[in-house]
């Protein structure tokens, strides 16, 4: 898919020709946190700046903040930090973006991104 491969050019190409930055993958996880947990910050960008909902849950509840952290993905958490995501208020299992990062990840620069952005 383009989005996980981080081809700009090609998710411009998609959408520009009509591909709904709204649909779900076949495992129902929308498009959004698809791009927080696997793409670049310029896909995750180009898709806020179309419309994309930056709070959508996923089939399991979790939000695109969540997939990044989950994803270690730290290009596009400052994309979303940026762009409003409540860094405190991001919750899986009642444990906040923060606490999942440092507890079940042990990802150290996630760590560092969100604790700078409370």
């Amino acid at each position: 898919m383009a989005v996980e491969g981080s081809h700009l050019d090609a998710v411009v190409a998609l959408l520009d020709v009509g591909a709904s930055i709204h649909r779900r993958t076949t495992s129902g996880d929308p498009i959004m946190g698809l791009a927080a947990e696997r793409a670049s910050a310029a896909v995750c960008e180009l898709l806020l700046a179309r419309s994309a909902r930056i709070d959508e849950a996923d089939a399991e509840g979790d939000r695109p903040l969540m997939r990044a952290v989950i994803g270690d993905n730290g290009a596009c958490i400052p994309v979303l930090v940026r762009r409003g995501v409540p860094v405190e208020g991001v919750v899986r299992a009642g444990l906040s973006a923060l606490i999942v990062a440092a507890r079940e990840n042990g990802h150290a620069d996630v760590v560092t991104l969100l604790a700078a952005a409370r």
